[in-house]
C-alpha cells in the first residue's frame, strides 16, 4: 500500500474546491459557496497565525465567491488546532 502524503492530499482538495467554485452559477446560494469551499483544506503551520501558502488561491477565490453571495447571506467558518506552538499565536 502507498503511504499517505499530507502535501498530496491537501494539493488534490484545494484543486477540487477550486474545481467546484469554478462551476457554480452566478447565482449559487450560501449552501452551494460553502459546500465547494469545504472541499478544500487550509492549513496553517503549526505554532502560526497565518495560513499556509498553498492555501492561497482557495482563499482568493473563496473571497469573491463569498462577496458575490446576496446580502444578508451567512456562513458558518469553524476550524480546528493542535497544541503545539505559542498560545498567542
Amino acid at each position: 500500500p502507498s503511504r499517505f502524503d499530507a502535501t498530496v492530499a491537501e494539493r488534490q482538495a484545494i484543486g477540487a474546491a477550486l474545481a467546484a467554485l469554478a462551476q457554480l452559477r452566478p447565482d449559487a446560494g450560501a449552501d452551494q459557496v460553502a459546500a465547494a469551499i469545504n472541499l478544500g483544506v487550509i492549513n496553517f503551520d503549526s505554532g502560526a497565525s497565518t495560513p499556509a501558502p498553498a492555501a492561497a488561491p482557495l482563499l482568493d477565490v473563496a473571497a469573491r465567491a463569498i462577496a458575490a453571495l446576496p446580502s444578508g447571506a451567512r456562513l458558518l467558518i469553524t476550524g480546528h488546532t493542535d497544541s503545539r506552538g505559542a498560545q498567542e499565536a
